[in-house]
């Protein structure tokens, strides 16, 4: 099991780390949590392609980044984006938005990071509630979200398209 460390920034969350050392190739991977920024965008475009049916555009990304009411979290190992997630925010409610990562850091505790990151955040702005939408087969999210402590508030019938799918409705009290 990856250890977390966590380390002051200037940001108002703490930069989080993971050390994984299940890799039998490398020494140690070592994955960082930062604000996703402008330099995130064209990565994180290239992971949506890949991760979902329906991706967000660069221009949908890059509203992560020039929101007041939005913050998004890159999972970084060196230069490499691995996963990314966002949220928007008002008053003591936020949504997650999105949070994609990449095939080959899946099971390392990168979406995990990136979901205790946007906690961290919408913590420190007085959130109180925190909700998401997963799509139903999406199993491994759900356990996830689960085992963060979300549980299952609702159904939309149909909000997926490519496939028509039903999404899960899932919330936190922070």
């Amino acid at each position: 099991m990856p250890e977390i460390f966590f380390h002051p920034m200037s940001s108002p969350i703490p930069m989080q780390r993971i050390t994984d050392n299940s890799d039998p190739e490398n020494d140690s991977l070592i994955f960082s949590a930062v604000r996703f920024g402008p330099e995130h965008i064209p990565a994180a475009a290239e992971l949506e392609k890949i991760c979902f049916s329906d991706p967000w555009s660069e221009s949908s990304l890059r509203y992560l980044c020039e929101s007041d009411v939005t913050y998004g979290v890159a999972v970084v190992c060196g230069d490499r984006l691995c996963a990314y997630g966002g949220m928007e925010y008002v008053l003591d409610e936020a949504a997650v938005t999105n949070i994609a990562t990449a095939p080959e850091f899946r099971r390392r505790g990168c979406a995990r990071l990136v979901l205790s990151s946007l906690e961290s955040f919408a913590v420190s702005h007085g959130v109180k509630r925190i909700r998401l939408d997963v799509r139903e087969s999406n199993v491994p999210a759900r356990n996830l979200y689960t085992d963060c402590g979300y549980a299952v508030s609702g159904r939309i019938r149909g909000y997926y398209r490519r496939p028509r799918e039903d999404a899960v409705e899932m919330e936190k009290t922070l």
